[in-house]
Parts: C-alpha cells; structure tokens; sequence
C-alpha cells in the first residue's frame, strides 16, 4: 500500500469530514456491493461536468464561472437534505492532508490501527460529498489532539476522479496565489 500511496501528490486543504468506526462485518458488507449507488452516479455526472468546465472555462470563462456556482448551490442543497447513510447529520470543517488514495486529520477521538471506518468527505467549496470505507493506518498526537491518518477502501472509480480533480484545482489555485504574490 506505501507504494500506491506514493503515487498521488498530497495537498493541506479543509473540508467537512464525518466519520464512524464500523465492525468488520459493516466493512464486508459494504465492500460487497452496498456501496451508495446514487453517490456514484452523482460522482461521474460531477466528473463529467468538471472536464466540461474546464474545457468550457478557456472559451467563455464568465459563463464557466456562473455554472460552476450553480453546481455548487446545487450540490449545498442537495446535502443540505439527505443525512447520508443514518448517521452524518453536520460534518465538521477541519484542516486536512488529502491525497486520491488517504487523508490525515485531527480528532478528538482515540482510533486504533486497522479500525474500520465508514467516512464521509465535504469537498470545499463545490460540496462534492464522498463517502467511503476506510482503514485507519496509523494515529499520533500532535496539537493536543490525534492525528488519524487513513487509507480509502472501496472509494470507486468516480469517487477517486473527483478527488484527483480537487487536488488539481487546489493546488492550481495555489499557484495562481504564488504568482500573484510574485
């Protein structure tokens, strides 16, 4: 796993993360096939759209511009209104290391190696919203609180192309910053 890992940049960023531990049959079961359909429809339709975006963005950037706020608004809506799987109601915004394979982030709750967890990502500020298994991979102390570091299970195709779209326009909004400081 180190080696895939290594493969994706990672990027410090803040999105709304919810999560639960889950047992190891919850974990089984999900990884069986009863992962959120729906989610991963929304995931491609969300793919496709930013590729369009983008192409739609070097042509007539207002325009691209007004639909990408549209989507945002639709996408605050939409969340705004489901309760993903029974148990996120308000995700919490934190500070996070995100890569497409894994996050780390501070918590306030003690995680074991190898804890199964059931997660839910708001992406910042499209509120794309990822759900996903993982699999704690190491926790440390720092800032007074846990550092939780985890690798996606089960994050799908879609789900991973979105995330590798939002590491691309972080970090292209980051270079945009640079060089206007420059």
């Amino acid at each position: 796993m180190s080696d895939e890992r290594r493969r994706f940049f990672r990027i410090d960023d803040e999105a709304e993360v919810s999560f639960k531990t889950i047992s190891d049959e919850e974990y089984t079961s999900w990884s069986e096939g009863q992962q959120d359909e729906e989610s991963e429809v929304l995931a491609k339709i969300d793919t496709e759209l930013g590729i369009a975006l983008s192409n739609l963005k070097s042509q007539q950037p207002q325009l691209a511009k007004i639909c990408e706020l549209l989507n945002q608004k639709i996408n605050l809506t939409m969340t705004a209104h489901s309760n993903t799987h029974g148990f996120i109601t308000e995700g919490e915004l934190k500070s996070i290391n995100l890569s497409a394979c894994g996050i780390a982030f501070h918590s306030d709750e003690d995680l074991i190696q190898d804890q199964s967890i059931l997660l839910q990502l708001k992406l910042k500020p499209s509120n794309v919203s990822i759900v996903t298994t993982g699999k704690v991979i190491d926790t440390g102390a720092g800032s007074g609180k846990n550092i939780i570091r985890i690798d996606f299970q089960n994050l799908g195709e879609n789900n991973q192309d979105l995330l590798m779209q939002h590491l691309f326009h972080v970090q292209s909004r980051a270079l945009k910053k640079q060089r206007a400081r420059e």
